[in-house]
């Protein structure tokens, strides 16, 4: 049988830096924009609004982390 995917929710988080551990690793703090519309999702735009709301926090912006879930079915 063949598998379907079908996509349920993308999301976009700003990993903000949030210090180091005592190794050295990057700590950061999450900032999420929610879940965005799966079937308009743009990542120019999701990058823009990100952009736009990096210099409101007190932190710098590590990484931008996109999540989209998906639903896995046999036909």
């Amino acid at each position: 049988m063949a598998a379907i995917t079908e996509s349920k929710k993308v999301s976009v988080a700003m990993k903000l830096n949030n210090g180091t551990t005592a190794t050295g690793a990057v700590k950061t703090a999450s900032v999420n924009l929610g879940s965005l519309n799966k079937a308009a999702f743009d990542a120019d735009k999701a990058l823009n609004i990100v952009n736009a709301l990096a210099p409101c926090f007190d932190r710098m912006l590590h990484i931008v982390e996109k999540t989209e879930v998906s639903q896995l079915s046999e036909e």
